[in-house]
């Protein structure tokens, strides 16, 4: 038999600083609402060197609502730090709020990732880093759900995943 081991680390003390902070209340129904998980990519060009890489500031992307409304109408945001200020960008507005997002490089022909939301009331899109549609697919009826990116037959090119529901 193996001797019982125990071990109880002493936790350092530490102060933790509020740096950055985005939105409103912390208590109530307000249009910064978030029921997603944020998720974060590179959305674009932000050191000038010409590509969108590692080596940019990452973009942190989150779906909004208000009033409880997270299966409705939401905003979509982009929000990263730059010179040491947090700034937003807000690209669309009719965004299922309460869905997931995905991010990858699906339009090798521009620059940095782009964004796969569900669109309210039915369907998908493919959005790019300013908001603008690269593709979208419309479904009476049906809603999108959960999308994700990956290269499911190894042939280079990215394929959407989505599930749908009446």
């Amino acid at each position: 038999c193996v001797d019982a081991c125990e071990v109880k680390p002493t936790a350092p003390s530490f102060d933790v600083t509020l740096k950055y902070a985005w939105g409103g209340a912390i208590s109530g129904a307000t249009a910064t609402d978030v029921m997603m998980t944020p998720i974060v990519t590179q959305l674009d060009d932000d050191n000038c060197d010409g590509k969108v890489s590692a080596d940019d500031t990452p973009d942190i992307l989150a779906t909004t609502f208000a009033s409880g409304k997270y299966w409705g109408a939401g905003v979509l945001h982009a929000l990263s730090v730059k010179g040491g200020v947090l700034t937003e960008k807000t690209l669309r507005n009719d965004v299922v709020a309460g869905y997931e997002l995905a991010s990858g490089d699906l339009d090798p022909t521009s620059p940095g990732n782009e964004i796969v939301a569900c669109h309210f009331p039915s369907g998908i899109m493919a959005l790019r880093a300013d908001g603008s549609v690269l593709w979208q697919q419309f479904d009476a009826g049906h809603t999108c759900g959960v999308p994700s990116i990956a290269d499911l037959d190894g042939d280079g090119t990215p394929e959407v995943i989505g599930n749908s529901k009446v």
